[in-house]
């Protein structure tokens, strides 16, 4: 099996986690200290699901949906690739820990809309 090339440097990657936080940082600014302690942890996994579904999208555009697999001498096909089922997981969790973020803003806070400006930017389903 082949392996799987990174689109991004370490570095690059790094940069664009940071860039994300910096962008939810907003939506917890009028949170009390504890509320932020606890949605820290949230916005540095969400920044990590963003970039990563960045880059797995990316391998996608690359490579595609599916790869081809040997079992044998006759058996043989297509099958859903690692990297698609990987897009699917993160998607999934991104919305998870979202969804996490959205229960901590209270209704009508400034930080609701941010949010969910965010939400509409990333969800386009």
């Amino acid at each position: 099996m082949a392996k799987i090339k990174r689109i991004f440097t370490d570095e690059e990657r790094n940069k664009k986690i940071l860039k994300e936080k910096k962008k939810l940082s907003i939506i917890t600014k009028d949170m009390s200290p504890e509320q932020k302690i606890v949605t820290g942890p949230l916005i540095d996994n969400i920044a990590f699901c963003v970039v990563q579904l960045e880059e797995v999208k990316e391998m996608l555009n690359r490579d595609g949906f599916y790869e081809r697999y040997k079992n044998g001498k006759n058996q043989y096909g297509n099958k859903e690739s690692i990297t698609s089922k990987q897009f699917i997981n993160l998607g999934k969790l991104h919305t998870v820990l979202l969804n996490r973020l959205k229960d901590f803003i209270p209704d009508g806070s400034h930080g609701k809309d941010e949010l969910e400006k965010f939400q509409k930017k990333y969800n386009k389903s």
